[in-house]
């Protein structure tokens, strides 16, 4: 009885493997390419100068500038990282802890009661997910953001 048991689980883990696996293949199928982000150039406010040097006017559906990394200040970066993710540098792309925590919170909670997505999962999600809470889109979510970590640097 006990050997009947123990097939029978080791052959409900590896369908529970493979159907796992192929779940991921299919929904890594579906991901959009992350080439654009290499050369990534956001859209910047128009500036119109006049002949002698001076600004006359701007113009933009949204008003960025861009600002290098190393012009800003240290503790600004600083507190971005320890107010969006400590564990920023530490990580590969997901907190599968925090995930956990946070699925382990809305199981007991009945709803969603915690984020539990590092930068580089907002990043994936505001260049080529949608903001809907929906269980596909975070599977999506962190698949780009594990493709993200090993193609791009921090």
């Amino acid at each position: 009885m006990m050997r009947r048991l123990v097939r029978v689980g080791f052959i409900g883990a590896v369908l529970a493997v493979l159907v796992g696996a192929a779940v991921l293949a299919w929904f890594n199928s579906q991901l959009p390419r992350i080439d654009s982000l290499k050369n990534y150039e956001p859209a910047l406010i128009t500036q119109v100068w006049d002949r002698h040097g001076r600004l006359l006017t701007e113009f933009a559906s949204q008003r960025r500038i861009i600002v290098p990394l190393n012009k800003m200040p240290k503790h600004l970066r600083d507190a971005f990282i320890a107010a969006e993710d400590d564990q920023f540098y530490e990580h590969f792309g997901i907190d599968p802890l925090g995930i956990l925590r946070a699925a382990w919170k809305m199981v007991v909670a009945g709803r969603i009661r915690q984020g539990a997505s590092t930068i580089t999962q907002q990043v994936a999600r505001s260049f080529f997910l949608t903001q809907q809470r929906k269980f596909s889109r975070k599977i999506k979510e962190i698949l780009l953001a594990l493709k993200l970590e090993r193609n791009l640097t921090k």
